[in-house]
């Protein structure tokens, strides 16, 4: 706990609200505190999900923001405690879900920007990502999902692309100026949340400069990295037009998940948990 004054009056302050992920930065100070944390995989509550992609824009802009500032809130602890006793692994995993973002949403964006000689090595790269999507479709599958739908859950992710690193960017902004950033409410609304024009342009450009990076690939005679290119222009494709939409979707109802005209909806139908019954509204 933290003692600290609003007002004038003394406030003792639990959770941190340095960023807009206060949770997770909690975490991060319960470990270097002592405490031990277990992860229970069963759900405690339920939220209603964003019901069109402006609302899942929203949410996840803000999820974006604030790895970067813990990040080495979360290397000085190892730093000082050290990485023995499995406290290594630990340190891995955090630091992944850390700076996930920012590192494979750029990289991604770098490798396809810029074309690079065929070879052994070009060709192992794309399959180096195969086990992470393997444990990814068999955790889809365990909570009830299709096993195929990672491939419907990438496309989405290189939707998120440009929002994401509006996230990341804001993290750096705070880094620099020391202002937080504002908290966006994912909103809960019965009709459709307005993506804004700026996202959806990012989006065709991304795609379009894929499209002159193929064609360069296909004239310079590089087929790897343009297959490379192939398959993601045509996920991207798919996702804009399944889960944006060729104009932003209307909202189907305030529990409806991200669907679009494709639905990532689990084998039984459940949105919420995959097995069982759904739970009743509040």
């Amino acid at each position: 706990a933290e003692q600290d004054r609003e007002r004038g009056f003394p406030v003792t302050r639990y959770i941190q609200d340095r960023t807009v992920i206060e949770d997770t930065e909690s975490t991060v100070d319960l470990v270097a505190r002592g405490w031990r944390l277990h992860n229970h995989p069963e759900r405690l509550a339920y939220s209603a999900t964003p019901p069109d992609f402006g609302s899942l824009l929203i949410q996840r802009r803000r999820w974006a923001n604030g790895g970067l500032i813990i990040f080495p809130k979360l290397v000085g602890h190892f730093v000082r405690e050290g990485a023995g006793g499995g406290r290594l692994l630990q340190l891995l995993m955090m630091a992944h879900y850390l700076v996930s973002l920012s590192a494979v949403n750029v990289g991604l964006l770098v490798i396809l920007a810029f074309s690079f000689e065929d070879g052994v090595r070009t060709i192992w790269l794309p399959f180096t990502a195969l086990p992470y999507y393997a444990l990814y479709a068999r955790d889809l599958w365990r909570i009830g999902y299709r096993a195929i739908d990672i491939l419907r859950v990438y496309a989405l992710n290189l939707v998120l692309i440009p929002v994401n690193l509006v996230g990341v960017l804001s993290s750096v902004q705070q880094l620099v100026t020391g202002k937080k950033a504002a908290f966006g409410r994912t909103p809960k609304v019965q009709g459709r949340t307005a993506v804004p024009g700026i996202y959806l342009l990012t989006q065709y450009g991304i795609l379009a400069q894929w499209g002159v990076g193929l064609l360069r690939d296909f004239v310079e005679g590089r087929p790897v990295h343009a297959l490379l290119t192939m398959t993601n222009i045509a996920f991207l494709l798919y996702g804009i037009l399944a889960f944006v939409g060729p104009t932003p979707m209307r909202s189907r109802g305030s529990r409806d998940r991200i669907t679009g005209r494709g639905t990532l909806a689990p084998r039984n139908g459940n949105p919420w948990t995959g097995r069982g019954p759904r739970p009743a509204a509040a």
